[in-house]
């Protein structure tokens, strides 16, 4: 295959069991056989400037065809699972014909997104990976230089032992059936190749269903081989789905790399749920995307990078700029583009100074906003004061949660009083009577639940408000109570 292809660019002479020519890169400079065509590996290399393809990646390089055009060409099927559009490529899973039969115009084309259901790792490659887990985490544990490193970019001993951070010191290689993974052949030795676990810090994802096994792997490398070789490695054999760290929040912050998602949910994981989708192209898979409808709010903070000339489009592109368009047509009445004050992401960030958690408080609604303080108990002695968190399994149900998330702000055994704290201004609620008329007659602005509640799912869609949080509140209350306590819930807005 690979000997055709080159055929139609140069000429070749056989030389063994292999061809020889002017490289189609170079030329070959003063040695005009460097470029070898090896038929029986079905790969090119040239020993001058370094090139070296198969046949998918020699129609993308020498032809200037895209990643699809050269599989459809070659009439074979893309089996790069970690590739970050693979589940929607027409040569990735298949599920696309290259010549689609004309459209029935009896059934309407889908309006919405394609949203794909993720894969699952073998049990087989979750035991290993359980296991590689454990152990690179007990030598980060003991490594002062990369725990470092990592408190250097916000995340402490104490964030490393929360999300299981781990470390691998040097390069390791291992026989990839007993991970479960199929034989692959190295294009160089002829031989069969080995899972290659590079040095550097491992990210272990866990199953979002819940199950406690390892989802998804990928090592930060310490070390890269030139400047294209990509700083993160997937390692082989991974589920393919996109992490929601504290799923159940009602705003979203997407990110693009692990380490930054990371950094979010450790800073603002009282606020928001945080989506690292690992690059800026890919998109949401179902378990991610469920959430994500639900969400009230969601800042895409993909990497803010310069514009750079793309070959292929013949213009300027800013990848992470240009894939807001996905977001913006998905979620238009969420979506906010919300790339950080100060570097390209939030890991340099937070380098420079930034106040993360102010910054994704800045860029949420009013109602998301409202942070709740430790309960004041009435003046009666006998009043007990029972908090009631998010979500009793979330670790993020400390003293901050949002009130506009829950059905309930508190759960008395007797009448109390917790003050809520927007801004500078306090509001104390209550779920009893005659304690909330007490609080109006001292001048304090009371609020019962169910009133509370009521309020801010209203202010949740007054977005460009935000400024005035303070003034619009009062005016809601007004507006809603007209000076009496309210008992029901009563649903207003969308």
């Amino acid at each position: 295959m690979i000997l055709a292809l080159a055929e139609k660019h140069i000429s070749l002479t056989k030389t063994g069991s292999n061809y020889v020519g002017a490289c189609p890169i170079c030329g070959g400079g003063k040695n005009k056989d460097a470029f070898t065509v090896n038929v029986a590996k079905d790969f090119v290399n040239c020993y001058s400037c370094g090139f070296n393809a198969d046949p998918v990646r020699f129609l993308r390089q020498i032809e200037g065809k895209t990643c699809p055009e050269a599989h459809r060409e070659l009439g074979i099927t893309c089996e790069r699972v970690e590739c970050p559009v693979w589940d929607k490529c027409s040569r990735g899973r298949g599920e696309r014909t290259d010549q689609p039969a004309a459209p029935d115009p009896a059934q309407q084309r889908p309006t919405g997104p394609v949203i794909h259901q993720a894969d699952t790792p073998a049990e087989k490659w979750q035991q290993k990976a359980a296991a590689l887990v454990e152990h690179a985490h007990q030598q980060l544990l003991t490594s002062s230089l990369q725990l470092d490193y990592l408190a250097g970019r916000g995340l402490p001993r104490e964030a490393v032992e929360k999300y299981r951070l781990g470390y691998l010191p040097e390069d390791y290689y291992r026989q990839r059936s007993a991970w479960g993974l199929p034989e692959e052949i190295s294009e160089k030795t002829n031989k069969p190749k080995k899972l290659w676990l590079p040095q550097g810090i491992v990210i272990p994802w866990a199953d979002p269903a819940g199950s406690g096994a390892i989802h998804r792997i990928r090592i930060r490398k310490q070390n890269l081989r030139d400047a294209k070789d990509p700083r993160y490695h997937w390692l082989p054999g991974s589920g393919n789905d996109i992490i929601c760290l504290n799923p159940t929040a009602k705003a979203h912050v997407i990110v693009e790399s692990d380490l930054d998602g990371l950094l979010i949910d450790w800073l603002a994981g009282d606020l928001v749920a945080t989506v690292p989708l690992g690059s800026c192209s890919t998109r949401p898979k179902a378990t991610a995307f469920e959430s994500l409808q639900q969400s009230r709010r969601i800042l895409v903070a993909l990497d803010f990078d310069k514009p750079q000339w793309n070959e292929q489009k013949q213009r300027m592109v800013a990848p992470g700029a240009e894939a807001c368009g996905w977001w913006s047509k998905t979620f238009p009445d969420t979506w906010k583009r919300w790339p950080v004050p100060d570097g390209k992401d939030p890991g340099e960030a937070f380098q420079a100074g930034i106040d993360l958690h102010q910054w994704v408080r800045d860029g949420l609604p009013p109602a998301l906003r409202v942070e709740i303080k430790a309960p004041v108990v009435t003046t009666r002695e006998e009043t007990v004061t029972k908090t009631v968190a998010p979500d009793a399994g979330n670790d993020h149900s400390a003293s901050l949660y949002s009130a506009s998330a829950q059905g309930e702000v508190q759960e008395q055994q007797q009448a109390s009083v917790a003050v809520v704290k927007i801004g500078t201004h306090q509001l104390h609620i209550t779920d009893d009577k005659p304690t909330w008329e007490k609080l109006g007659k001292q001048g304090k602005t009371a609020y019962s639940i169910n009133e509370l509640q009521r309020m801010l799912d209203t202010v949740g869609t007054a977005g460009e408000y935000a400024d005035h949080a303070k003034e619009l509140l009062l005016c809601i209350k007004d507006e809603f109570s007209d000076g009496g306590y309210i008992e029901k819930t009563v649903k207003l807005g969308k």
